[in-house]
C-alpha cells in the first residue's frame, strides 16, 4: 500500500511515511526482521527530511527501529540457547546461531 502512496504523493508525504512505518510494524510482527529493518530505516531517513530530527514521528521511527533489533537479537538469542540446550554446545549451528546473534548486535 505504501508503494502506491509513495509513487502518487512522494515519499516525503505524511501519508506515506505513516503507511512504511505500518508496513514496518507489520513486518516486525511477522518476524522479518531485515525487511522491517530497512522499511524502519527509510521511514525514519523520510521523516527527517519532511519533518526534522527532533519531531516526534521521526523519534517514533527511531524507536520501531531500536524495537526490530531487540525484537531480532532476544530471537537470536532464543535460537542460540535452544541449539545449545537440544544439540550441545558443538554442533555447527552453534556458529551460525553466534555470528547471527553478532550481526544483530
Amino acid at each position: 500500500m505504501h508503494y502506491k502512496r509513495e509513487i502518487v504523493l512522494g515519499a516525503w508525504h505524511l501519508d506515506t511515511l505513516n503507511s512504511m512505518n505500518s508496513t514496518a510494524l507489520l513486518l516486525s510482527q511477522q518476524g522479518r526482521y531485515e525487511a522491517a529493518e530497512e522499511m524502519n530505516q527509510r521511514a525514519l531517513e523520510e521523516r527527517e527530511k519532511a519533518l526534522g530530527k527532533d519531531h516526534p514521528d521521526t523519534l517514533t521511527s527511531i524507536n520501531n527501529l531500536a524495537g526490530v533489533y531487540k525484537a531480532a537479537e532476544e530471537m537470536s538469542r532464543r535460537v542460540l540457547e535452544g541449539y545449545k540446550k537440544m544439540l550441545g554446545k558443538d554442533h555447527p549451528l552453534i556458529v551460525t546461531s553466534v555470528n547471527n546473534l553478532v550481526g544483530v548486535l
